[in-house]
């Protein structure tokens, strides 16, 4: 699952109206941050379709909203625009900024539900968030949850309403300062070492 993504439960036909991030930072040039080695399918990476797929065929829905693009982030020490589901060390993620200890990165942004959309449930599905990580719809929390490496979904019905809504992911990942399952994730790679990967990344 690469996917950020509300889906609707429901026996009944729903189409999720979503309003992208994407369109409301149509000023925003979104580019790879630093100047790293890039895939060919880095090179040709576009915000408009950022794994636009369905992350699990064996559970498709019809109705779905992907929340995979540009969101609004914050950190101590920066704020703009983040490229979900990149990490925020990464060059795809567009800021390439390495996650303190301790140091809070909260994302938001903004999607739109019609009353249609209401009359079943409303699930919020995350594929991986490293480390500890806290969603909030409209300002009420729907979803606490701890692993970087697992899925997580909550069913976010009652906090959501008609018309606009807010959605707020607050993470903390203390990588190689904590206890926690790293792999071989450090603040500060060499060697045999990898890049740390904080935040949304799945």
């Amino acid at each position: 699952m690469r996917n950020f993504l509300l889906t609707i439960a429901a026996t009944c036909c729903i189409v999720l109206s979503a309003t992208s991030c994407a369109e409301k930072a149509a000023d925003y040039d979104w580019q790879p941050a630093g100047e790293k080695i890039m895939t060919e399918w880095g090179e040709n990476l576009t915000v408009a379709d950022v794994y636009g797929e369905y992350p699990r065929p064996q559970m498709v829905r019809d109705n779905w909203t992907s929340l995979n693009g540009l969101w609004k982030y914050k950190t101590d020490h920066s704020e703009g625009m983040i490229l979900v589901p990149f990490a925020i060390e990464s060059a795809l993620s567009g800021v390439g900024q390495t996650l303190e200890p301790d140091e809070k990165l909260v994302y938001t942004r903004e999607f739109k539900l019609s009353g249609k959309d209401l009359k079943g449930h409303l699930l919020l599905h995350a594929g991986a968030v490293d480390q500890d990580a806290v969603i909030f719809i409209n300002d009420k929390e729907v979803a606490r949850h701890t692993g970087g490496y697992t899925s997580f979904s909550a069913d976010i019905t009652s906090a959501a309403k008609k018309g606009d809504n807010t959605i707020r992911v607050e993470v903390i990942d203390n990588t190689d300062d904590g206890y926690m399952a790293t792999g071989k994730q450090v603040r500060k790679p060499r060697g045999i070492w990898y890049t740390s990967v904080s935040g949304i990344w799945q």
